[in-house]
């Protein structure tokens, strides 16, 4: 983890590693379940990564509220504008149910 003028660099083979273990984890379905922007769960990793319909991290426990850039108990899969509209609002795993993530 790079940290650059206090701010955490999402970049390198560290952070690409981390992103594909997510996806391989938890597979191409946004966080936000039926609060995604897009309406639907599924996520276009054609899509480059600065699209709004992207592929990205999210961290369940905010970066500038101390949470881990590589704990991949505490981050999913989301679209990139889900992403954004959540800000740094700490999101609970409570909130979910097994029917928004796949279980293979």
């Amino acid at each position: 983890m790079a940290v650059s003028g206090g701010r955490v660099r999402r970049s390198g083979s560290r952070w690409r590693r981390f992103r594909r273990l997510v996806l391989e984890t938890y597979g191409p379905v946004c966080c936000f379940g039926t609060a995604c922007k897009f309406g639907k769960l599924a996520i276009d990793l054609g899509l480059p990564v600065n699209h709004p319909a992207g592929f990205t991290v999210h961290h369940l426990d905010p970066l500038s509220l101390g949470g881990s850039l590589l704990d991949l108990e505490r981050a999913r899969p989301a679209h990139r504008r889900c992403n954004s509209s959540q800000g740094n609002r700490p999101m609970a795993l409570s909130a979910w149910t097994s029917h928004d993530w796949p279980t293979s």
